[in-house]
């Protein structure tokens, strides 16, 4: 089964993906993490993701096709992030089928405008000794070091100019996508406003129909 989450940036895709493979058993993909990987090699990448702009639609699916055709791939996974804008709906589509697979279900995290900003402006990343990373909800650094036992540091797109940057591309270019996958009748709308455990659960009822 191929899941892929929906939602504007903040809206809690990568919270709830991890939730997901932990509780469910699915690998959770997220294309975001990938990319910013990649970005510490690749500089067109990484400049990209500095302007808060999404990157090539080639780019992005390429991303899908590598982890797909890989040996030994999973087959119960959460796409965090694909696809992205309206053309990658066909891509994503082909990159699957190529391999066997198909979209089975489209999780679209809904989140007002204003709660987007606040989530991605009051949010840190708590860096653990093992190498793991969460984003945890804080207004304050010393606030975020109360919640982490380990060290906390800022995304370098987590401000408030990025962030109006990446929700408008997000209202251009990915809002068509929930459209489409509507009309595909995959798709299911959930309301991210409210705490994870209660997303989750909702998530989760609506894989186990």
């Amino acid at each position: 089964m191929f899941v892929t989450l929906l939602g504007p940036p903040g809206s809690g895709k990568g919270t709830q993906g991890k939730m997901l493979a932990k509780r469910l058993g699915f690998h959770h993909m997220s294309t975001g993490d990938l990319l910013r990987e990649k970005a510490k090699t690749d500089d067109i990448i990484r400049r990209t993701l500095e302007r808060g702009e999404l990157v090539s639609s080639k780019t992005a699916v390429r991303v899908l096709e590598e982890f797909v055709s890989s040996p030994g791939s999973p087959k119960k996974v959460i796409l965090d992030g694909l696809p992205r804008n309206f053309e990658q709906i066909d891509m994503v589509e082909e990159a699957l089928n190529n391999a066997g697979e198909k979209l089975d279900v489209a999780i679209y995290l809904d989140l007002p405008h204003n709660k987007v900003i606040d989530r991605l402006v009051n949010r840190w990343l708590c860096n653990m000794p093992d190498g793991k990373q969460d984003l945890i909800a804080a207004k304050t650094k010393g606030e975020a070091e109360g919640i982490c036992s380990g060290t906390v540091s800022k995304r370098d797109d987590d401000n408030v100019e990025t962030a109006n940057k990446r929700l408008s591309v997000y209202l251009e270019l990915t809002e068509p996508v929930v459209q489409g996958l509507e009309d595909k009748g995959i798709l299911h709308k959930v309301d991210a406003s409210k705490t994870p455990e209660e997303v989750y659960e909702e998530i989760k009822s609506i894989l186990e129909k």
